[in-house]
């Protein structure tokens, strides 16, 4: 039986993997963007400001990867109450840290597509688009955007993340 302070401990491990794969996702984002998006013209024409870009997206990033893991850290401290509060808590804990972390991987993809059709980031017109025709922008994307492939990577990443957040199985006893 693990004690609510080793349950503890595995959740700050937990916030710290999902953090730290948030802060990467959108950093490696933010690259791959700029050397899709911007012709090598403008990259060496502003490359004295690139690393400010990079240092700005980076402290976003800090914060959007914060706020998400404030979610699974606050489960581990309800976690600290009871021993079965620990027990729910690390029941809970992977399926809320693989959730986020495909939530931000989802938010890159759309992110990436978004940008490529509106020349800018999700912006407060992405909300218009349900009020657009449904059926003819998801034709529309259908269409025009690897899709597929979108859904295999994002149950890829269910998979990888899922393996990341997962908790190893208990040895028996034999097997010390």
């Amino acid at each position: 039986m693990m004690t609510r302070l080793a349950a503890y401990r595995k959740t700050l491990l937990t916030c710290l993997i999902l953090w730290a794969s948030i802060v990467a996702v959108f950093s490696a984002e933010r690259f791959f963007m700029l050397h899709h998006f911007v012709s090598d013209d403008i990259r060496s024409r502003y490359a004295g400001d690139l690393a400010a870009l990079f240092v700005k997206g980076l402290l976003f990033d800090i914060k959007i990867a914060s706020i998400a893991a404030a979610f699974p850290f606050l489960i581990g401290l309800f976690g600290l109450a009871t021993q079965k509060t620990a027990a729910f808590a690390l029941r809970l804990l992977p399926t809320v840290a693989t959730v986020l972390s495909l939530t931000a991987f989802a938010a890159a993809l759309g992110n990436w597509f978004y940008f490529s059709v509106y020349d800018r980031q999700f912006d407060v017109f992405v909300f218009g688009l349900a009020d657009e025709d449904t059926r003819a922008v998801l034709k529309t994307v259908w269409s025009d955007y690897p899709v597929i492939p979108c859904l295999a990577a994002l149950i890829a990443a269910t998979f990888v993340f899922g393996k990341i957040f997962s908790p190893p199985p208990p040895l028996s006893d034999g097997l010390v």
